[in-house]
């Protein structure tokens, strides 16, 4: 990516011995401002690093799976020539931690079952100019669910389940315009 330097790197490994699985992935990326057709794009620049974790128990009847991620982000949002003096930007982050399984056969009539928990803490901070934090957003949320897939019923298949969602979101700051 010649037209602002930028360097990636990324790399992926899943394997399996015995009765584990383990998945792990990482992606990193850094570039400069972005060349224009007439000049440097000021405040253009990113960084940003992506890692993921999991590792599961696999069974001949099902399996049950953690896993755990991170995501961050260090951005600028270009700015008008006109107006160099605002220099605006976001600094992100994301952690997010999963558990999952399924069952097959678990009682009669049911072909099989799942389950899935998750949790997801983000954070975003708006820099108005370097080092001076504007607004801030934070989101917090819990998910699950749970689903049973059913043996044919006549010319009938299907799923059923509950699913639960209970999210916690705030922003803060002079230009925090979104309710809690």
């Amino acid at each position: 990516n010649s037209v602002s330097d930028a360097t990636s790197i990324g790399l992926r490994a899943d394997g399996v011995t015995g009765s584990f699985g383990l998945h792990l992935d990482a992606l990193a990326r850094d570039s400069n401002n972005y060349d224009g057709a007439k000049s440097e794009i000021q405040n253009s620049a990113v960084e940003s690093v992506d890692a993921n974790f999991g590792l599961s128990i696999i069974g001949k009847r099902g399996y049950l799976g953690a896993a755990f991620g991170r995501y961050t982000s260090q951005y600028g949002v270009p700015v008008d020539p006109d107006t160099v003096n605002e220099m605006l930007g976001i600094d992100q982050n994301q952690d997010r931690f999963e558990l999952a399984g399924e069952i097959n056969k678990p009682f009669p009539g049911m072909l099989n079952a799942r389950a899935r928990l998750a949790y997801v803490d983000y954070e975003h901070t708006e820099f108005e100019n370097p080092g001076e934090a504007g607004t801030q957003f934070f989101n917090n949320e819990w998910e699950g669910r749970i689903e049973f897939h059913h043996a044919p019923l006549g010319v009938w298949n299907g799923t059923f389940g509950l699913q639960y969602r209970n999210r916690r979101f705030n922003s803060v700051g002079a230009e925090a315009f979104v309710p809690r």
